[in-house]
């Protein structure tokens, strides 16, 4: 009995309800497929790519289209794959997407449909004039077909030419009269990179004095040289080299070069030596990792406790057995300081993937960490989907942050995945932060998670020093600047004392909005409900949620037609402006995503505070992550309770947690360090238990108010968001689902809302939610799906998001 494949296809247009079909398998291909393989496959009319997810016997009277051919060497390991259907099943969303987001297009196959005239291109025109001789239009569209002769043009360009409607008709047109053909053709996307080398073979009889010289010019090199370089280097030309090639001389052959992230010229310290307590830490998590189904464990250590170095010693240990590990951060920003650190360990072990790559060093670094070249991962969120094999260790730092969760496409996170990968692999999570999840933190002390704590800096540096600066008594006294008084002193000493400052303002642009003071109305951004930010060195407006921009700023307020508008309100471009205007001998530098937008800018803007090229860094959230500058003895917290009027059950935590870090980037050295933080709101749980470095207390207040209101870890949480361009009908489709889902759930299921949401419209479309609680949000997933299927095509949008982290 013959074999027959179960294969996801990719790609599929919206509404196709699967995407696993199956095919037989030519004898011809018997011994290339199995699970995981990438395949061409025929769909309807279409060719398609797709992977073979399982294999198994065919049925007698089974009429099965077959498969195509194999399209690459992109496969998906048994164990890997098993992994990505918890994924699809936990998230609710088909196997297809979970594969594209795992194992980017890019490195796999793509298929062209080409439409190829079949007379010569001549031939071709003189008929289509001849039978078409009133369509102008059809003869200019064949006039495009062979404009390019003899390549062929694709069904898509001539879409795009044309318009969809009239490119299909006139080529069904000129199909039917045999005049041309549509097939296709299977590419890869990223091709490997490659380079020409020599290699010195032997020495003929009968040589010349010029090649004879370079002859012995190659072997003086070790007899292998870069073709390029060794021309350029003894000004010869490749035809010489090729003569040498044909008389046996030596060989000329194309090499592959594995495009690498940039490296930085200092490679970090490698491993120190541990404290006794941080030691005492390793060997937990050691033990743990001997289990044969280690617990995950949770690092509770305060900011500058060296977590980073029992990061590292535990992976050595795990590379050191054959195996491998991946360290997750949750920013880029930290991953240059990070890959500098690892590269001292692990040499060319490392390989490294964010979103920052180009397309060939993702391609190169993926392959080196495929076939096993490379045996420990550095990146962010996205770099969880490497294809490590033997894989034993993920590290998560600072497990805390937001960033981790992904919020648009498949709203996954990486923590979760990080423990089904290692559930299933056998081996440990490793959860690091001087600020845990209340989650994480609650599992710990129930015992799920195996909690090991540093409790105080290594070589027992002391914790700064938090000054409160409350800004309602500051502005009683007149000051209505950005900077109290206080914190302006301290800038001053920190400068006079040649130390280094960091400024942290969670809010990029010049000013937050373009306020009229006679009516107080803002400028909105006309596809979402928020208001326009300004950012002054574009000289423009900019919307932050769907990148909408007016570069003509308005001298009237549209509202009131007031002459009387600016801007208003604090961004990091204004803050900058400040800081250079108060300390004008002062080097300052700005980190915030519009400085940051080319690639390498994080690299280029840490090396340069790193190496005492500025004196002041400001910026956003980014510089309060794990960042650590020896000379950085102050940092000040501007606007220190600006998410805390959030409407979010996690706006204290999220607060609590960015004011702490950010307090951890002040005196990691020898050099004592002081935070000032400037509130309107001094007396918040959040910003008490801060000053006081508290996370304990902090925990128990937080985590009663959880309990009562049913938030996690006492419950599960779904995020429905629907958006649609017509409001009344989306809530009208919202009410329904809702209704169905209640009336169908247990009783144990609680539904808030559907309502607005915060952000009422984003990218022109009308948004509606609600949030699910559930003590276990499994028990209802199949109904919830079920429910979804049946409503998603009623208006544009519909997600589901489970667990959600923004409720904007």
């Amino acid at each position: 009995m013959s074999l027959c494949a179960e294969v996801l296809i990719e790609s599929l247009p919206t509404g196709v309800g699967r995407d696993i079909y199956t095919y037989a398998i030519p004898d011809r291909l018997g011994s290339q497929v199995q699970a995981g393989t990438e395949v061409s496959v025929p769909f309807g009319s279409q060719t398609k790519i797709g992977y073979i997810i399982d294999l198994h016997d065919q049925k007698q009277d089974q009429k099965l289209k077959s498969i195509y051919d194999v399209t690459g060497q992109q496969r998906l390991d048994p164990g890997y794959l098993k992994w990505l259907k918890l994924i699809a099943r936990y998230y609710l969303v088909p196997l297809s997407q979970v594969v594209g987001l795992a194992i980017p297009r890019r490195l796999g196959a793509k298929v062209r449909n080409l439409v190829r005239p079949l007379p010569d291109a001549a031939q071709f025109f003189a008929a289509v004039q001849r039978e078409f001789k009133q369509d102008v239009e059809l003869q200019g569209f064949a006039s495009y077909l062979i404009s390019s002769a003899p390549q062929y043009k694709t069904k898509l360009s001539c879409k795009r030419q044309f318009g969809q409607k009239k490119s299909n008709d006139w080529l069904k047109k000129l199909q039917k009269l045999d005049w041309l053909e549509i097939y296709a053709e299977v590419q890869q996307q990223s091709e490997s990179k490659t380079q020409l080398v020599l290699t010195f073979l032997a020495e003929p009889d009968e040589l010349s004095q010029r090649q004879q010289a370079l002859l012995d010019a190659l072997q003086a090199e070790g007899g292998y040289a870069l073709l390029s370089d060794f021309c350029k280097k003894h000004q010869t030309s490749p035809t010489t080299l090729r003569r040498l090639e044909s008389q046996g001389a030596l060989s000329i052959q194309s090499e592959r070069i594995m495009r690498r992230p940039q490296d930085e010229a200092d490679q970090g310290k490698a491993l120190q030596q541990l404290t006794d307590l941080q030691q005492g830490v390793l060997q937990a998590v050691l033990q743990e990792l001997a289990q044969p189904s280690g617990r995950p464990v949770l690092l509770h250590g305060v900011t500058g406790s060296g977590k980073t170095e029992i990061y590292l010693h535990a992976l050595q240990q795990v590379v050191n057995q054959g195996q491998t590990g991946m360290f997750l951060v949750p920013e880029i920003a930290l991953t240059p300081q990070m890959l500098r650190r690892c590269r001292a360990v692990f040499g060319e072990q490392v390989a490294v993937l964010h979103s920052e790559l180009s397309a060939g060093e993702h391609l190169d670094e993926w392959e080196r960490i495929r076939n096993g070249t490379a045996r420990v991962v550095l990146g962010a969120r996205s770099a969880i989907f490497a294809p490590l094999k033997h894989l034993h260790l993920i590290i998560l730092d600072e497990e805390h942050e937001n960033s981790y969760k992904q919020d648009n496409f498949i709203r996954y996170d990486a923590r979760t995945l990080a423990w089904m990968r290692m559930y299933l692999n056998q081996g440990v999570v490793l959860y690091g932060s001087a600020t845990p999840r209340i989650e994480s933190y609650f599992h710990a002390q129930e015992g799920r998670f195996l909690y090991l704590q540093l409790p105080e800096r290594v070589y027992a540096r002391p914790m700064p020093p938090v000054h409160i600066i409350d800004m309602r008594l500051e502005q009683g006294r007149g000051n209505y600047g950005a900077f109290s008084q206080a914190l302006k002193h301290a800038i001053e000493q920190t400068l006079a004392r040649e130390e280094q400052i960091i400024l942290l303002l969670n809010r990029r642009g010049y000013a937050s909005s373009w306020l009229c003071r006679s009516c107080g109305d803002a400028v909105q951004c006309p596809l979402c409900s928020v208001s326009l930010t300004y950012h002054r060195f574009e000289s423009v407006l900019k919307c932050h949620y769907c990148d909408y921009r007016l570069s003509r700023l308005p001298e009237r307020c549209p509202t009131c037609q007031s002459e009387h508008i600016q801007g208003f309100g604090l961004g990091t471009q204004k803050l900058e402006e400040l800081t250079n205007k108060l300390f004008p001998t002062a080097r300052v530098l700005r980190m915030d995503r519009d400085t940051t937008s080319q690639k390498s800018s994080h690299l280029r803007l840490l090396d340069s505070f790193g190496k005492g090229e500025a004196d002041i860094l400001i910026g956003t959230q980014m510089v309060a992550k794990g960042l650590d500058f020896p000379r950085v003895t102050l940092v000040g917290i501007l606007a220190a309770d600006l998410a805390l009027n959030l409407p979010d059950f996690r706006a204290g935590e999220r607060t609590f947690q960015l004011l702490t870090q950010a307090a951890g980037r002040a005196g990691r050295s020898d050099l004592p360090g002081q935070i000032f933080l400037q509130t309107y709101a001094p007396e918040h749980p959040a910003i008490v238990h801060s000053i006081a470095h508290d996370y304990p207390s902090f925990y128990e207040e937080e985590i009663d108010a959880r309990r009562s209101l049913f938030y996690p870890p006492f419950g599960t949480l779904v995020r429905l968001i629907f958006a649609d361009p017509h409001k009344a009908q989306l809530q009208a489709v919202a009410d329904r689902f809702c209704e169905d889902l209640l009336r169908q759930a247990d009783s144990n299921l609680i539904i808030l809302g559907p309502v607005e949401a915060p952000i009422a419209r984003m990218q022109s479309l009308y948004r509606v939610h609600a949030l699910l609680k559930h003590p276990d949000i499994r028990e209802i997933k199949p109904l919830l799906k079920s429910l979804f299927l049946t409503y998603r095509t009623q208006i544009q949008r519909f997600h589901l998001d489970i667990d959600p982290y923004s409720m904007l």
